[in-house]
């Protein structure tokens, strides 16, 4: 489709958005395909080059005045919040400008003036409805490879943790078995830090060695606790639950077993929900399966093991 095309398309959108909001027709929820990209947005000579870096990051959509007014409409009309859209970071009103507080149906400017407003507003691809002004999310992620959404904490890019450098390695042993699991031996997860110094300040290093069933499922999740590892999420720097010690290294929040028996309050097997949990906890991080096919964490795993 060409750019006139485009051009076409998207006023016939705002328009027929402004026709709902002016016979206030709010039987549908809002919507956000307005079709626009960094080549027909409106953006100003100062957003465009800021919506091209956040892009490197992200997906995004822009979001228009009226798409903005008729979901404040929307909301007011179906009862559920009487509060002005509002960026989550400077908490500043968006397109304040053109919308006003008392703007409704009756009082509403000529259609044409909304299309024409600069776009400097933006929507995070995976957010139902969470909106951003674009200079405020590009300061809010600051050069980060990974980030959360300010509001409902979805993650977006590659979340880097701040673990101290340590070593992973895996190997089999045939003739350990985890309990409830066949007997097709067992994998050993080691890990090791060395204790050393993180801007000047001394921590203590640690040891773990922890087990996971040689399963199709428990090589999936092997190769997801290496991404996790890779990414520095692991491990942090802390207090030890179990001795108290300050400054050292401790889990972080990614549940492993290190025991093959004596079941979930010995952190051993069988745990039937384990698989599913440490899932979850991984995905909480921004390690999610469903962004990797079954077969390469599967082989991830393998490299681990046999290098």
């Amino acid at each position: 489709m060409n750019q006139n095309n485009n051009n076409i398309d998207f006023k016939s959108s705002q328009n027929e958005i402004y026709n709902k909001i002016k016979s206030k027709d709010f039987s549908k929820a809002p919507q956000y395909s307005n079709g626009l990209d960094i080549k027909n947005a409106n953006l100003s000579s100062s957003n465009k080059p800021l919506a091209q870096k956040l892009l490197k990051i992200t997906k995004i959509n822009f979001i228009t005045p009226l798409e903005i007014l008729y979901k404040e409409q929307y909301e007011k009309f179906n009862k559920t919040t009487k509060e002005r859209e509002k960026c989550p970071i400077c908490l500043c009103e968006f397109y304040d400008n053109i919308i006003s507080d008392d703007t409704n149906s009756t009082n509403l400017q000529p259609v044409d003036k909304y299309i024409s407003q600069e776009i400097d507003v933006v929507k995070l691809f995976r957010c139902e409805d969470h909106f951003y002004h674009i200079e405020c999310l590009l300061n809010y992620i600051n050069q980060q490879t990974g980030f959360k959404c300010a509001i409902c904490q979805k993650i977006y890019g590659i979340i880097m943790g701040n673990m101290p450098p340590g070593t992973i390695s895996a190997k089999i042993d045939e003739k350990l078995k985890c309990a409830g699991f066949p007997n097709n031996g067992t994998i050993e997860l080691s890990y090791n830090f060395k204790s050393g110094k993180i801007n000047g300040k001394s921590y203590a290093g640690t040891s773990r060695m922890t087990f996971i069933p040689n399963t199709k499922e428990g090589r999936i999740v092997l190769g997801l606790l290496k991404i996790a590892f890779d990414r520095k999420l692991t491990f942090t720097i802390g207090t030890s639950v179990t001795t108290g010690q300050q400054d050292c290294v401790v889990w972080n929040g990614i549940h492993h077993k290190t025991q093959v028996s004596g079941g979930a309050t010995n952190y051993g097997y069988p745990d039937p929900t384990y698989f599913n949990r440490v899932t979850e906890e991984l995905a909480a991080k921004g390690v999610n399966k469903d962004e990797f096919e079954d077969d390469d964490l599967e082989f991830m795993a393998v490299s681990l093991m046999y290098g």
